[in-house]
């Protein structure tokens, strides 16, 4: 297991009332080359550095270039074992890196939405994938990331 941290792309822009969203490109082909090895189970790719203070209460991927091959899976949440409430799944559970470009996964009943979201409230974190399936995957995906978030800072 690699933890594999491709966060630097993270922008965040407001949308009003307290509410922004983190967006970032994560490119598996990168943590492959950032890893030094072929991407395995367990591997940890870090997609969104969030600040402290702040609810994440959605995760959505939209897949810029699918991955090819028998399978790849992805849980998405907070996979820093430190932190109380972490969740693997958190937002996202096994979901398939797979799916055609322009196709957005996200929403479903995960831990972290059924709760209403996430609050980064001991300290600053990271959203992650932590790679449930991988098979004989031979083109990595290239993925659009998406956190709606809240500021809870001053609440």
């Amino acid at each position: 297991m690699a933890t594999v941290d491709m966060t630097n792309g993270t922008k965040a822009s407001a949308v009003g009332g307290g509410f922004f969203k983190l967006t970032n490109v994560v490119d598996f082909d990168a943590a492959e080359t950032s890893k030094g090895s072929a991407l395995a189970a367990n591997d940890i790719i870090q997609m969104l550095d969030v600040p402290a203070n702040t609810e994440v209460v959605q995760v959505f991927l939209t897949t810029t270039t699918a991955a090819a091959g028998t399978a790849l899976t992805a849980n998405v949440g907070l996979a820093d074992t430190g932190y109380t409430g972490y969740d693997v799944d958190g937002f996202l559970a096994t979901a398939s890196l797979k799916t055609a470009a322009g196709t957005t996964i996200g929403g479903g009943a995960a831990a972290y939405r059924a709760a209403g979201g996430f609050l980064f409230n001991e300290g600053a974190g990271t959203v992650d994938a932590t790679l449930a399936t991988v098979t004989a995957v031979s083109t990595n995906p290239v993925v659009k990331v998406v956190a709606m978030c809240f500021d809870a800072s001053s609440v």
